[in-house]
């Protein structure tokens, strides 16, 4: 059995790794990601806080930066990388 240690590390890794996390200097995907184990069933990911504030307006803005008219691509990334590679990657464990 795998162990919640390895699955938080995995989480990051997938993150680190997908096309969907914001990549602009890396700061976000290489330094603001973090998985850490909770409970025997829980793993808490934190993405953004000190190191990257932003993260914030990555995730939940309608729009880029302080445009009112570029629309934000990387809105619910979080969701979408869930969705789309955790979840995937939880079922084959």
């Amino acid at each position: 059995m795998i162990s919640a240690y390895e699955i938080a590390k995995e989480i990051v890794t997938t993150f680190r790794q997908s096309s969907t996390t914001p990549y602009d200097t890396g700061n976000l995907k290489y330094n603001a990601i973090f998985a850490t184990p909770i409970g025997e069933n829980k793993i808490q990911v934190v993405i953004g806080g000190e190191r990257a504030p932003y993260a914030v307006y990555l995730q939940f803005s309608q729009f880029a930066g302080r445009s009112k008219v570029i629309p934000n691509k990387h809105k619910a990334f979080v969701e979408k990388i869930v969705e789309n590679e955790i979840i995937p990657m939880l079922r084959r464990l």
